[in-house]
């Protein structure tokens, strides 16, 4: 067993994210993460240059996946503050009836 690199959930060996935060990833940085995983655990016979540059590729995308999906985590965080602040404004700015 593994641990999500965004949180503290326990995941299945293998796995970069649990399924909350891997959600949260570009479709396209996933296929990346994807292909750079396929291509380290991919067997045949390969020399130590095309290895390192396998685990390089690797990497760069899960970087790229764990950076979107931090940001994905504060935009909705930032979303949520703003939200708070309008229903506080709007809770005391109520009109208090109709003057004719």
């Amino acid at each position: 067993m593994s641990r999500c690199t965004v949180c503290p959930q326990v995941i299945k060996h293998g796995l970069l994210m649990c399924s909350t935060h891997w959600r949260l990833v570009p479709v396209d940085v996933q296929k990346a993460v994807y292909a750079a995983h396929t291509a380290i655990g991919g067997s045949g016979v390969r020399n130590p240059a095309e290895f390192a540059d396998a685990l390089r590729a690797y990497a760069k995308a899960r970087d790229a996946a764990e950076t979107a999906a931090r940001a994905a985590i504060k935009r909705q965080a930032h979303a949520d503050e703003v939200l708070q602040d309008l229903q506080r404004i709007t809770t005391h700015h109520q009109p208090q009836g109709l003057l004719l």
